[in-house]
């Protein structure tokens, strides 16, 4: 009889080293969560957007890095943060001084201005995939820089260009 319980006992244990890890991945993405948190309280963040990916230098080295972006949206900056929590839970990338944007442009892959009269309502589910570029355009002394925040869906892009002018006209 014990011969027949033992192995069903080691799948208990088994299982329960499975219960045990998925615990302490969950407090670990807890414990991120609330890093974000106090991160957003402390650059008094009044609301927070998807901005899409970008692509920067990482630190230290020669390659580029991409990183899924939020925005955090405080009194004077728009605040970029990474928005893998579980790997950066404080996560700033930069700062766009909100007073220093000169305008806030919609580009295709290619780099041409996109004219978007009204918001498309179905997404871009059947069509070929493009990249679209929301470029936040900084002045900067005597010229001015863009930032790129690039989208795989029209109108995802669309909505964050939106995002990005109307905490414009609340600057």
């Amino acid at each position: 009889m014990l011969d027949s319980v033992l192995p069903l006992m080691g799948r208990a244990s088994d299982s329960m080293d499975v219960f045990v890890e998925d615990q302490r991945s969950m407090v670990r993405i807890e414990d991120a969560q609330e890093a974000r948190i106090r991160k957003l309280t402390s650059i008094g963040s009044g609301e927070v957007f998807p901005a899409g990916f970008v692509i920067m230098h990482a630190p230290g080295a020669t390659h580029r890095v991409r990183y899924d972006v939020v925005v955090a949206v405080t009194k004077e900056d728009f605040v970029v943060l990474n928005a893998d929590v579980r790997r950066d839970p404080g996560g700033e990338i930069g700062r766009i001084r909100r007073a220093e944007i000169i305008g806030v442009r919609m580009l295709d892959e290619a780099g041409r201005t996109i004219a978007m009269t009204k918001s498309r309502d179905v997404p871009e589910l059947d069509e070929p995939e493009h990249s679209y570029v929301v470029a936040v355009d900084q002045g900067v002394g005597d010229g001015s820089q863009a930032h790129a925040f690039v989208f795989r869906s029209l109108s995802v892009a669309d909505e964050a260009r939106r995002e990005f002018e109307r905490n414009l006209a609340t600057a």
